[in-house]
């Protein structure tokens, strides 16, 4: 498991970034206290846990929460006005990937309507894949798919697929 992070110097180091990227350049919205949202942040990072109930702080890495921070002051955001939600993801893969992610730009809110929409429609299929009323559909990806592989034929290699 990862050690765990202090979250008053990933927000320091963030606020030293934006000073940088203030000196190269970058303008932040009007009126926008960036070191205001960072302890608003450094506040609520406190309390964030994830499905397990583990601090999310033990199990991110800095630089994954580091640039979610990075990318909020950026916008101009602040979770004291509950403009933005940090959301920390592990995979299941082995090891597995960690990240923390944040939904607030207009573009990645689009694409979530769109991703639940597509949802909606595929409801009744992923209740019947779960009841065993229906086979699911193998993607030939992931670990499951991979065990279950059955060799039928040989295939050229300029088909190797690589990540």
């Amino acid at each position: 498991m990862y050690q765990p992070t202090n979250a008053k110097q990933i927000t320091s180091a963030v606020a030293e970034r934006l000073d940088t990227l203030k000196d190269e350049g970058l303008a932040l919205p009007a009126h926008y206290n960036a070191q205001n949202a960072l302890k608003a942040a450094y506040l609520r990072l406190q309390t964030v846990k994830d499905r397990q109930g583990r601090p999310a702080l033990t199990v991110c890495t800095e630089p994954s929460i580091a640039n979610a921070l990075l990318d909020m002051a950026i916008q101009g955001l602040s979770p004291a006005k509950n403009q933005c939600y940090f959301i920390f993801a592990v995979s299941k893969q082995t090891p597995p990937d960690k990240g923390a992610f944040d939904f607030e730009d207009t573009d990645t809110q689009y694409l979530m309507k769109e991703a639940l929409e597509e949802i909606k429609e595929k409801q009744d299929r992923f209740w019947q894949v779960m009841n065993g009323e229906v086979e699911p559909k193998h993607c030939g990806k992931c670990e499951y798919c991979r065990s279950m592989k059955e060799l039928a034929a040989f295939q050229h290699v300029t088909d190797i697929e690589v990540d």
